[in-house]
């Protein structure tokens, strides 16, 4: 008996960690913590190309356009993926987030009329239909 309850707890502890690799947005996390930052960006984005209508995709997205910006310092390619997210995403908060970072992306540069108008347009996404920004976001976009 003691045989037959070990191997049912082995089945299902194998089953756990099968189903945990399995988790597209848990490896892009686990690439993203071991500094793998290739793999975590492909790994967001493929989640986000496969579920387009999930409500997870955004984020996605944004998380690796972040990893892009933050970690690898490519900021043409954020700036670009960020508006690709902005277009495909218009009325999420992730909109609103992208455009604040694409503010920060113009001050960086010195383009303080492209930065207002980044920040004026995330400002105008303020509220959505599940969401409204927290008071920091709009105090940094003001």
């Amino acid at each position: 008996m003691r045989r037959v309850y070990f191997i049912l707890a082995f089945a299902l502890l194998t089953a756990l960690a099968i189903a945990e690799t399995s988790d597209p947005l848990q490896q892009a996390w686990d690439h993203t913590w071991q500094g793998d930052f290739d793999k975590a960006i492909a790994s967001y984005q493929a989640f986000a190309k496969q579920n387009a209508d999930h409500e997870y995709a955004p984020v996605a997205l944004f998380n690796a356009v972040s990893i892009k910006l933050n970690e690898m310092g490519d900021v043409k390619g954020a700036q670009k993926d960020f508006e690709k997210l902005i277009d495909k995403y218009p009325r999420t908060k992730w909109a609103a987030e992208a455009y604040c970072r694409l503010g920060e992306i113009a001050l960086a540069r010195g383009d303080r009329r492209a930065a207002v108008q980044y920040y004026q347009n995330g400002l105008r996404r303020l509220h959505g239909e599940n969401y409204r920004m927290p008071d920091f976001w709009v105090n940094q976009a003001v």
